[in-house]
């Protein structure tokens, strides 16, 4: 949902504050096409870009675990060990993360974790549809072709895209992280997909004065971001789906 006025008033120059040393425009940036056709067979090759983690080895668990899936982009990349540390006492949990992808970059990988039959899946895509100006009507169609791989899944949950993403060449692009997170969130509603408003999560945090610094860049949680995402996953988890949600 969106933020309200007067926190995300509040927040926009608190946050241009907080990210001084946000990179300039002579910063290094992979170009998607690069990652389309290059990283993503090669890390998937190799075992490195794209994490794949299944339940913490060697603890004496059984496969008697519910299996999650959760997939995204270089968010989900950097939280893989603590995803698995938190999480990997109750879930088998299969973490797809792969920097700088789309929606539509990661249909393919979800397509192969839908075939280890999770019975939840986190869905924490969009970032980079916002920063690389997707239309939102195709990351709309993009998740309705992700989401269609899982076939028969007890509860999908999408995570939200915040508002104080900063673009090189635009500043802060809240108005298209807006439009985004509402046709994304018409997909799931329409699907009977559970939000996990992590937006709104973070607004209010950052706003508590005194309260941690959660993200690094804009973008990417620091550490302290990271256990609170992963809380908020376990959390979401645990309750799962509504019952009336097919």
């Amino acid at each position: 949902m969106p933020v309200p006025s007067d926190v995300h008033d509040l927040l926009e120059p608190h946050l241009r504050r907080r990210f001084t040393r946000v990179p300039g425009p002579d910063a290094v940036r992979i170009p998607i096409q690069w990652v389309r056709r290059v990283f993503l067979p090669v890390t998937a090759a190799i075992g490195l870009g794209v994490v794949g983690v299944v339940g913490p080895a060697g603890c004496g668990l059984g496969d008697d675990r519910p299996r999650v899936a959760i997939i995204g982009d270089s968010i989900t990349w950097q939280s893989s060990g603590p995803i698995n540390d938190q999480l990997g006492d109750q879930w088998r949990v299969d973490v797809r993360g792969v920097p700088r992808a789309t929606i539509g970059d990661m249909v393919a990988e979800a397509s192969d974790m839908a075939a280890r039959s999770p019975q939840q899946v986190v869905v924490n895509l969009g970032t980079n549809d916002v920063v690389g100006k997707v239309p939102p009507e195709q990351s709309a169609a993009d998740l309705t072709a992700l989401l269609d791989q899982f076939t028969g899944v007890e509860c999908i949950h999408l995570v939200t895209v915040h508002d104080y993403i900063f673009n090189y060449d635009d500043g802060f692009v809240t108005q298209w992280s807006q439009a985004t997170n509402e046709a994304l969130g018409d997909v799931a509603r329409r699907r009977g997909v559970n939000i996990i408003d992590w937006n709104t999560i973070l607004a209010f945090r950052l706003a508590v004065p005194g309260s941690p610094d959660l993200l690094v860049d804009t973008v990417h949680p620091t550490p302290a971001g990271i256990d609170v995402l992963v809380d908020v996953y376990a959390d979401a988890l645990a309750t799962g789906c509504p019952t009336s949600a097919p």
